[in-house]
């Protein structure tokens, strides 16, 4: 296996269950970058599963969170991580980029078609 990195746009409820399911297919030190426009703090509280879950134990990937919208062309353009590191890349530096369906968004009320529309 080769080193990948991949991106991932948009936020979903199972997102744990995504990163690890994701975390055992892939070759150690890959680079896993989440960019949606959920803050930090609460994405760590919502992938603990808000205190029902243990901390992700990972073996491959490393994790990288960008907060951002991935509909604004300025934050796809300008990818920084959110963590103490800091580090910038630019979307052709990705080998796999996923969207996903914003249920941040359909939990407030959009509907999964709205959802859909702002993914293409």
């Amino acid at each position: 296996k080769q080193v990948e990195k991949i991106m991932f746009l948009g936020w979903r409820r199972d997102m744990a269950d995504l990163i690890t399911q994701l975390d055992g297919y892939v070759a150690k030190g890959s680079e896993l970058w989440l960019l949606n426009p959920v803050p930090v703090e609460e994405r760590n509280e919502l992938l603990r599963d808000e205190g029902h879950k243990s901390e992700l134990k990972l073996k491959n990937l490393l994790v990288y969170n960008v907060v951002g919208n991935p509909l604004i062309r300025r934050d796809l353009s300008r990818i920084v991580s959110a963590d103490n590191d800091g580090e910038k890349v630019s979307l052709d530096e990705f080998d796999s980029i996923l969207i996903l369906a914003d249920s941040v968004s359909i939990e407030n009320g959009a509907t999964v078609m709205s959802c859909d529309s702002r993914s293409l």
